[in-house]
């Protein structure tokens, strides 16, 4: 009877062994899935979201533009054109409508696209109305005296000349200002809407400072590190 206890009290250490190294085994198992799940899903939000190539062109120097106070804490998409452009305004005005199209709700929200008119004096506010809203309903428009036109136009590197035939030849890029006011992308009119949406969203989550903001820096550090 001793002989027998002693026998099933080592056969219980065994089993205890044994059921420690399973749990141990499990333990390991089941944490390296969670790792090699967490840092795939954190190389894919990077990769998608946090992504630092932009398509559009930084501009050299960051300038802040003035005259839009009324959009004060959006970002903006300006393009300047005129109602009566007959090669690149409808061109770029429809891969804008259809860039827009293609933001998330929260985006959307707080970015407004806005047609300035290099052509004030002919251009009149139903004139522009009509053009801008058959893009888009939620699009807006603007019509600045010739002094501030000017100036804004010199600070995003615009330029227009009216020719003989009474056309403007003008700069044919959309430019994206931050919700600070200040220009920080071209898109020129090569680029094609999925770009464009691509590029606004990015430069959108960076500002936003929110929690995916951060992650983003964080991620970004990280991959930093590592280079």
């Amino acid at each position: 009877m001793i002989f027998i206890k002693r026998k099933n009290i080592e056969r219980e250490k065994h089993l205890r062994k044994k059921d420690v190294f399973k749990n141990i085994f499990l333990f390991l198992f089941l944490g390296g899935a969670f790792l090699f799940f967490f840092f795939s899903l954190a190389k894919f939000y990077k990769s998608s979201y946090c992504d630092r190539k932009l398509n559009g062109f930084k501009f050299a120097e960051r300038k802040k533009i003035s005259y839009f106070d009324e959009y004060s804490g959006k970002f903006l998409i300006l393009y300047f054109g005129y109602t009566g452009c007959r090669s690149v305004c409808s061109i770029m005005m429809k891969k804008l409508a259809d860039a827009y199209s293609l933001l998330d709700d929260k985006t959307r929200r707080i970015v407004r696209v806005v047609m300035v008119g290099l052509d004030p004096e002919n251009d009149t506010p139903e004139r522009m109305g009509k053009y801008v809203k058959s893009f888009n309903e939620n699009f807006s428009w603007k019509l600045l005296p010739k002094k501030e036109l000017n100036k804004v136009a010199s600070a995003l590197g615009i330029e227009a000349v009216v020719t003989g035939d009474g056309e403007i030849e003008h700069s044919s890029y959309a430019v994206l200002v931050d919700d600070r006011g200040y220009a920080e992308l071209m898109f020129p009119v090569e680029m094609n809407s999925y770009e464009i949406a691509s590029d606004i969203e990015k430069i959108v989550r960076e500002k936003d400072g929110g929690i995916w903001s951060n992650v983003c820096v964080l991620l970004n550090s990280v991959d930093s590190i590592n280079k």
